[in-house]
């Protein structure tokens, strides 16, 4: 059959008495005229692939334009267009199919012989990166590596106007091994352990959840955006790029500095509204390598700081104060 325009049993499912009111979410890809997204009415929301793959691809080092990263950040309004809110999206890196995150930052490809189909189950386009082994391993740089490519991942994540949805287990490092089909194991495979927690995940997660609730009055609807700098007369290659947005009343700007790429970068700081410092609120580098405690205090850059830092494969989120004035 085909997708009806105004589909009868959605609108009843919204309507039941029992259900109305409650968080109803569709994962629309296995019925045919589903796609793209948006194909539900409010209240409804869908899961939003369209995040999850475009934010992979950028953290782990594809050509991912500004403007996509900006439009994944405010909820996908490209995707989901009024009157669908922003929460319509659900925001996700990982799902219960595929990877999970640990093995997202640690896999080129599934390993799924143990599923018994010669490892032709499971999808072989995971846009992944094992970050220098594949698999398990000792090597302390790679393991850094690895820590800090899921912070970045958790913390976009959990900064996108969306309704982000977060795996269980990925928040404490739960791996499966590289098999990215475990619908099948009902071992240690797709076990969750619940006494794992890697490189201490779990505290950052709860850091990232305090963030977004502090960063709750920034609706990312409006971005510009900054290069990085080049020698002159030449061209960047740069992935590096530095979004900047104000809040809903436009007192407060939020500076979101990315750098995917393997060198660090050094981005132009534009000076802050009204003359105030800038805020550093999170560094995914000094985070993820469990620099930084577990709930920081701003850092205040230093007055007149004319360019910004970036280590590579990490991001920093910088914030002015509302104390002032235009």
């Amino acid at each position: 059959g085909e997708k009806l325009t105004d589909s009868p049993l959605v609108a009843e499912i919204a309507a039941d008495p029992r259900l109305a009111g409650r968080l109803l979410i569709a994962e629309p890809w296995d019925v045919t005229g589903f796609t793209p997204a948006a194909g539900f009415p409010p209240p409804w929301r869908e899961w939003n692939g369209a995040f999850r793959d475009d934010l992979r691809r950028f953290v782990r080092g594809d050509a991912v334009p500004a403007q996509t990263l900006e439009l994944r950040l405010a909820g996908s309004p490209d995707l989901f267009p009024p009157p669908h809110p922003q929460s319509a999206a659900i925001d996700f890196v990982t799902c219960h199919d595929g990877f999970p995150l640990a093995d997202l930052v640690a896999y080129e490809g599934k390993h799924n012989l143990e599923n018994g189909e010669g490892d032709r189950d499971g999808s072989s386009a995971n846009l992944s990166a094992n970050n220098g082994a594949e698999g398990a391993t000792d090597d302390p740089e790679i393991q850094a590596r690895r820590a800090r490519q899921a912070a970045n991942l958790l913390a976009l994540l959990l900064l996108s106007r969306g309704t982000p949805m977060l795996l269980a287990g990925d928040e404490r490092g739960r791996t499966q091994g590289g098999n990215n089909n475990a619908w099948c194991q009902d071992n240690a495979i797709s076990w969750l352990d619940w006494s794992r927690d890697d490189r201490g995940r779990e505290g950052l997660v709860r850091r990232l959840i305090e963030l977004r609730r502090e960063l709750s009055s920034f609706p990312f609807s409006e971005w510009s955006t900054i290069a990085p700098f080049h020698g002159a007369g030449s061209p960047s290659r740069s992935l590096a790029t530095m979004l900047v947005t104000r809040d809903g009343t436009g007192d407060r700007v939020l500076l979101l500095a990315l750098n995917p790429g393997l060198s660090a970068e050094c981005l132009p700081l534009p000076r802050a509204p009204g003359g105030v410092a800038w805020r550093l609120l999170f560094d995914s580098f000094a985070e993820s390598a469990g620099v930084a405690p577990a709930s920081p205090a701003p850092r205040e850059l230093a007055s007149g700081t004319s360019e910004l830092r970036v280590q590579p494969r990490s991001l920093r989120i910088l914030v002015t104060s509302s104390d002032h004035s235009e």
